[in-house]
């Protein structure tokens, strides 16, 4: 079992990967698994952490978009 945070990081994102996967040789279209992947994580992080702090996370996020943070990002799987 993983215990540093990078190492979980890590596997969370190894874990996706392979379930996305999964979802896309089984035929769910890219954008409905992308949306329904970011409701699934919204609904997580405002029962964790509350509807303030979660629309705070989530500004962070999409000023990343905004400055292209998102534009290159690596393929879990390379």
């Amino acid at each position: 079992m993983v215990n540093d945070t990078d190492g979980m990081r890590r596997l969370a994102a190894d874990t996706i990967s392979e379930a996305w996967n999964d979802a896309l040789s089984k035929g769910v279209r890219p954008e409905l698994l992308a949306s329904t992947a970011l409701s699934v994580a919204l609904t997580t992080l405002v029962r964790l952490h509350g509807h303030d702090t979660a629309a705070r996370m989530i500004d962070r996020f999409a000023d990343a978009i905004r400055e292209g943070k998102f534009d290159h990002m690596s393929d879990p799987d390379s």
